[in-house]
C-alpha cells in the first residue's frame, strides 16, 4: 500500500492524522493528492480532509463515519487511567541498533519502522538469515527489554538449526523469564 501512495509522488506519509487524510492518499489521483498535501497546513482537521474527498462519493466517501460520532476508548498507553497496560514508548527513545549478548556473541540488527499501529505502538523488526523471514513485533518498554526479546527470537533459529522451519520461527517468541534473564547481558550499538 505504501508503494501505491509513494508512486503518486507523495514525499512522506504523516502519522497520527485523521482517517480522511489516509483516504485522500488512497483515493485521490496524483494531482489531487499532491494539491491536498500542499494545501493541508499544520493541524488540518478531519472535516477539512472530508471536503477534499467530496468528489469521491462513488468510492464510499459519503458514508465515512465522522470522527467523534461514537465514543471510542483512548488507545492503550495514552490514558493515565489505563495504568495496567504496557506504556507506549515515544519514538525519540527508539533507534535502530546492533544487538549482542556480549563477548563472542554474534551481532544482529534491530530496526524500527516508526509507523504507529492501531494501538499506538510502532513496530520493531529483525531479519532472519536462516529462513529469510522477518519478525515484526509491536514495541514495548523498556527499549532494552524489547531488544533482548528480538535478539532471543533471532538466535532461536540459529540455535535450533534445521529443527525449526520458517513458520515455526515466526511463531516463536521468548518467554518473559527468558527475556529478563538475557536483558542484563544485552549490548546495544546504534548504526
Amino acid at each position: 500500500m505504501h508503494a501505491f501512495v509513494f508512486a503518486k509522488g507523495v514525499p512522506a506519509i504523516e502519522h497520527q492524522l485523521s482517517d480522511a487524510y489516509y483516504r485522500c492518499l488512497l483515493r485521490q489521483d496524483r494531482q489531487e493528492v499532491l494539491k491536498t498535501i500542499a494545501d493541508m497546513g499544520v493541524g488540518a482537521s478531519d472535516a477539512w480532509f472530508r471536503t477534499r474527498l467530496a468528489g469521491h462519493a462513488e468510492h464510499g466517501a459519503a458514508e465515512l463515519p465522522r470522527l467523534g460520532d461514537a465514543a471510542e476508548p483512548a488507545p492503550p498507553g495514552r490514558d493515565a487511567q489505563l495504568g495496567l497496560l504496557v506504556p507506549v514508548v515515544p519514538a525519540s527513545e527508539w533507534q535502530r541498533a546492533w544487538v549482542s549478548m556480549g563477548a563472542g556473541s554474534p551481532w544482529i540488527k534491530v530496526w524500527f519502522d516508526h509507523c504507529e499501529q492501531a494501538r499506538g505502538h510502532m513496530r520493531g523488526f529483525a531479519n532472519c538469515e536462516s529462513h529469510g523471514c522477518v519478525k515484526y513485533k509491536p514495541t514495548f518498554s523498556p527499549a532494552r527489554h524489547f531488544m533482548a526479546a528480538m535478539y532471543l527470537w533471532h538466535r532461536q533459529a540459529a540455535d535450533a538449526g534445521v529443527a525449526m522451519d520458517c513458520q515455526g520461527h515466526l511463531a516463536f517468541w521468548p518467554s518473559d523469564a527468558e527475556i529478563e534473564a538475557a536483558e542484563p547481558s544485552i549490548e546495544l550499538q546504534p548504526f
